[in-house]
């Protein structure tokens, strides 16, 4: 007797579900853009509000009793200008490799508030060049500016750096370059005096040939005469009978006057020993075809955020945002500043 055969199962006539198909296509797809997520968040570019930065790099300088500050030889300074040049083009991978080799590096970074790309160029840990004291400096690519915003003596001009960072954001100028010692570091480290500093060369390799450098500085009004006020604007050259101001440094005398700063315009008035006439970086400027306007403020304007934004915005107005010949007659007249 043969055993009974069992009929066979019918067939399924179910289709499978298009997740049931293609469930580990999309399962890999989706880990796919999950990790290319991922790295483009790694990637992107920090927020950073330039003040801030500012601030922290003069909080690290090291006090002036370490002696924190060696002169750049020729080929370094030479080496860095060169370096911060390419960055002011755009030109980051080679600025990279050029940097690299005295001991800086680039980080790119979006401005806060505004979304624009910046690079900071700074000493790399451990390369040498941040005991060096060569500085340390913000490049826009692309700025809509000329204008270059130096701070030769951070730390040492109480609240300048932050003057220097509030005209930066203010006016978008094209770079800003801040010192990198306290200027009675060693010899040599007052880099307004130092032609051969680095601090000099980077702002020859930025300077555009009709460019405008506008350099910070603090002054203590109980050591100069009253007629000083709160405000010295200069263009860097001595006065004589038949000398004039610059344009822009009528421009911003003016734009500062209307504010109500205490303004004192040299040529116009007698400000010679706050008018840096000496200074390095001037003299380069002017050399160089390019505008040079020495700023001068009393400890008020510098250490108040309100008076701090109130001179950023007369930089740009004067500066960056050609408002037309200025009238040096009215500077000194002006309702009150907008804070003391």
């Amino acid at each position: 007797m043969q055993p009974t055969q069992r009929p066979p199962a019918p067939r399924s006539t179910r289709r499978p579900t298009a997740a049931a198909t293609t469930g580990p296509v999309v399962l890999r797809v989706t880990a796919t853009l999950t990790s290319l997520t991922l790295l483009l968040v790694s990637c992107a570019a920090a927020e950073v509000d330039v003040r801030d930065r500012v601030r922290r790099w003069t909080r690290d300088l090291p006090p002036p009793a370490e002696g924190a500050y060696s002169p750049p030889a020729p080929e370094q300074a030479a080496r860095l200008a060169r370096g911060v040049g390419l960055v002011r083009d755009d030109r980051l991978a080679e600025a990279r490799d050029v940097l690299d080799d005295v001991g800086y590096r680039l980080e790119e970074v979006e401005e806060a508030g505004t979304g624009q790309r910046l690079v900071l160029v700074e000493p790399a840990d451990g390369g040498g060049a941040e005991d060096a004291g060569w500085g340390r400096y913000v490049v826009r690519p692309g700025a809509p500016s000329d204008l270059l915003v130096e701070v030769p003596h951070p730390g040492a001009d109480l609240r300048t750096e932050l003057v220097g960072a509030e005209v930066f954001v203010e006016a978008r100028a094209a770079a800003l370059l801040v010192a990198g010692a306290h200027r009675d570091a060693t010899d040599g480290a007052d880099v307004a005096g130092e032609p051969d500093s680095a601090f000099q060369a980077v702002q020859q390799a930025l300077l555009a040939p009709r460019g405008v450098v506008l350099q910070v500085h603090g002054f203590d009004a109980d050591s100069h005469p009253d007629r000083y006020g709160d405000v010295v604007v200069s263009d860097g050259r001595a006065r004589t009978r038949s000398s004039a101001p610059s344009p822009d440094s009528a421009r911003l005398a003016e734009a500062l006057s209307e504010r109500g700063f205490d303004v004192c315009l040299q040529h116009r008035q007698d400000c010679s020993r706050l008018a840096g006439t000496r200074n390095a970086q001037g003299l380069a400027a002017r050399e160089s075809g390019a505008s040079f306007v020495h700023l001068e403020l009393a400890r008020g304007p510098r250490t108040d955020a309100r008076a701090r934004r109130s001179v950023a915005r007369a930089a740009r107005e004067a500066l960056a945002g050609g408002r037309g010949p200025a009238d040096p007659g009215r500077v000194g007249t002006g309702e009150a500043p907008a804070s003391p």
